[in-house]
């Protein structure tokens, strides 16, 4: 060690730091940047007269301060996960205590708007936003809880067999309206000769719908939005492509990371469709990808097996 017999941590914090010159005997180094010390680093010779010269204590000091910086860079690692798993039980709870009087509101406003005929127009208008909003944070709940359960290695997978096109087609049904009111041509897939698979097909619709809904909404008047679907090998195989803006390389990295949102436009959301579609696609052994070419344009695609294991569809996801 260059002069040195040994070194070890202590953790008194009153031992003096030598000059800057010559150490003789045992010393110590204050670790941390500020008062309280975290510790001492210390130095110490089992040779009698052993000295320390002006390298040596150099030596130690630049050891100190790193020792410094990675003994705070982990409890500010540790507080940062501990602020985390308060924020996810946060969510969970919120989330669970928010479904209950949800539902008895989307209820209520169900019953009303089937005597819709008998109520005034601007009444029943009030009637299907107070419904659509119920819908919207119906989602943003089910997207927290989804959140919850991926984080946790909770995601449960109903799988049955379904054909492809039937859940393509259930995601489409649920925005074709949208697409309409923002004058944006909505395509589906030529049907596949065997399309049937083994999954969760909620969460494949869901997949399905956040990718539709994403192009829809970054896709310009007048564009298009494709959807392609195709067998490959033993994996069907699903492409959702527009003709938006596209999406710069810088960000194509992050747009599966949870809470990312990119810059293209001004919209605010919580970051959590692509997070959540990425958890569903993997969960059940599949891939999910970007590829774009601005200003041509992105296509998002993702795989699912063809066939699974049954066994495993009541079991957690890890």
């Amino acid at each position: 060690m260059n002069g040195f017999d040994g070194f070890v941590t202590s953790g008194f914090a009153s031992l003096p730091c030598p000059d800057s010159s010559i150490a003789t005997g045992g010393r110590g180094w204050p670790l941390g940047p500020t008062a309280p010390a975290l510790g001492v680093l210390a130095i110490f010779s089992s040779t009698p007269g052993r000295a320390y010269g002006e390298r040596d204590v150099e030596f130690a000091v630049e050891l100190a301060q790193r020792a410094s910086i990675a003994i705070d860079n982990a409890q500010l690692y540790r507080e940062a996960k501990h602020a985390v798993r308060l924020h996810e039980d946060v969510l969970a709870v919120v989330s669970h205590d928010l479904r209950n009087p949800l539902s008895t509101i989307t209820l209520t406003i169900q019953r009303l708007l089937r005597k819709a005929s008998q109520q005034p127009h601007e009444l029943v208008r009030s009637y299907e936003l107070i419904y659509r909003s119920s819908k919207h944070m119906r989602r943003l709940i089910e997207e927290l809880l989804e959140v919850a359960n991926l984080q946790t290695g909770q995601l449960v997978l109903q799988r049955e067999k379904v054909s492809l096109s039937k859940l393509i087609r259930e995601a489409v049904e649920m925005f074709e309206p949208v697409a309409q009111q923002k004058e944006v041509r909505l395509v589906l897939p030529a049907p596949l000769t065997d399309d049937q698979l083994t999954c969760d097909p909620d969460r494949v619709v869901r997949v399905l719908a956040n990718l539709i809904g994403n192009a829809i909404k970054f896709t310009p008047a007048g564009g298009l939005v494709e959807l392609l679907a195709e067998q490959n090998g033993e994996e069907a195989c699903v492409r959702v492509r527009d003709t938006g803006p596209g999406i710069a390389p810088g960000e194509r990295s992050r747009l599966f990371e949870q809470y990312w949102k990119g810059v293209r436009t001004g919209r605010t959301g919580m970051g959590l469709g692509l997070y959540i579609a990425r958890g569903i696609v993997e969960a059940h052994d599949g891939r999910i990808w970007v590829e774009s070419d601005p200003p041509h344009g992105s296509t998002f695609g993702f795989t699912i097996p063809l066939q699974a294991k049954l066994a495993a569809s009541a079991e957690p996801t890890t």
